[in-house]
């Protein structure tokens, strides 16, 4: 489905009920815009789902992903040093 954004260009419409092979389409989106950012961070991440797609909680939903990013680095990088 698509939908016209706030400048009235239309978008994926992206809903965090969808699931595709039992993972959620909006967290695959997430993981898949980390990469192709490189790492960029939620300001680019954002820019970029939010110029192809239209899902309402992607500013929260992108900031718990980043949050929980930070978290599993923070941890590999702690028990790679012992």
């Amino acid at each position: 489905m698509y939908k016209k954004n706030e400048n009235g260009e239309w978008r994926l419409v992206l809903a965090n009920t969808f699931h595709i092979n039992g993972k959620n389409l909006v967290e695959e989106a997430m993981t898949e815009v980390h990469s192709a950012t490189a790492h960029g961070g939620v300001e680019k991440t954002l820019k970029w789902l939010t110029d192809k797609f239209i899902c309402q909680p992607f500013s929260r939903l992108i900031k718990e992903y980043w949050q929980v990013a930070i978290l599993v680095n923070e941890q590999s990088i702690g028990t790679s040093h012992h």
